[in-house]
């Protein structure tokens, strides 16, 4: 009986994986969009299929999803295209953990109940991993952001050292990642005759926390009013610089403690080999 249950299990999720892989498959081609700020957001040409509307109901039934996730998926810098995808995300990944354990099962011939409660915590654990990715790919982008800001900072304040405008130098720093292009759209948006308040709130919208950010905007809405940033961009730089610094020494830091762990496990391993491997011959030709 309990190999029945499994079997019409098994039977099931496999038709609700098959579901999710088609509902992937009719989505249509990724492409890339200005939104009405002007930032590039991945988009997909046939977001509302069937089946993905299927599973995002469904999703949404199970555990409905606050008003602000647009707005996470957005400062995770659209690790997926829309809710539409998160949802079906969500149930795919939830069946194809849930299916994991039951195969298990079947193979092994474990009880019934064993396997159900195991196959139940998978389920929830895939039910979650979208939303551990969002807030993973968020953190990510800020580490990322931060890095790239102390390339970034150095470059403007040696070009206002210089004499440049802001925008001028807020231009030359267009090829460091992310915040690069944030600078950029900050002197566009000058360049044009736009309000600093209107730029400075376009981006925060785009972007997750960053504090270091927030300062560098405050800084630039400073110069709107007049006030010289030469020496205030020279220190953030200078911060930004040292702050990058440790973290490389930090990484280089642990990346030789692994080294060295790896090779002390090899090391030990190989005589472990060499001191065992002729007693254990000995052994043997002796009849032990």
């Amino acid at each position: 009986m309990d190999y029945f249950v499994f079997a019409v299990a098994a039977a099931a999720g496999i038709a609700l994986i098959m579901i999710g892989i088609l509902s992937r498959k009719t989505e249509g081609q990724r492409v890339l969009r200005e939104d009405e700020n002007g930032y590039l957001r991945p988009v997909s040409a046939n977001e509302s299929t069937v089946f993905t509307s299927m599973l995002a109901d469904l999703s949404n039934k199970i555990r409905p999803v606050d008003g602000n996730l647009e707005t996470r998926l957005r400062k995770s810098g659209w690790v997926y295209q829309g809710p539409m995808e998160y949802h079906a995300k969500r149930m795919t990944l939830s069946i194809l953990f849930f299916m994991i354990p039951v195969a298990a099962g079947l193979i092994l011939k474990g009880s019934f109940l064993t396997i159900a409660l195991i196959a139940t915590g998978a389920a929830v654990v895939g039910f979650i991993t979208p939303d551990r990715k969002i807030a993973q790919a968020t953190n990510n982008r800020k580490k990322t952001i931060q890095r790239e800001m102390g390339f970034g900072l150095e470059q403007i304040s040696l070009m206002l050292t210089s004499g440049e405008q802001l925008e001028r130098a807020l231009s030359s720093a267009k090829k460091t990642g992310e915040f690069g292009q944030i600078c950029e759209h900050i002197a566009v948006g000058k360049a044009t005759n736009r309000t600093i308040g209107d730029i400075i709130r376009e981006i925060k919208e785009e972007l997750p926390d960053i504090s270091v950010m927030n300062e560098f905007l405050e800084l630039v809405r400073m110069e709107s009013k007049g006030q010289n940033l030469v020496e205030p961009f020279r220190v953030m730089a200078l911060l930004q610089r040292d702050r990058l610094e440790n973290e490389i020494i930090e990484a280089g830091g642990k990346a030789k403690v692994t080294v060295t762990m790896l090779t002390s496990a090899f090391v030990m391993m190989s005589s472990l080999f060499v001191l065992i491997g002729p007693i254990f011959i000995i052994m043997q030709n002796t009849g032990f």
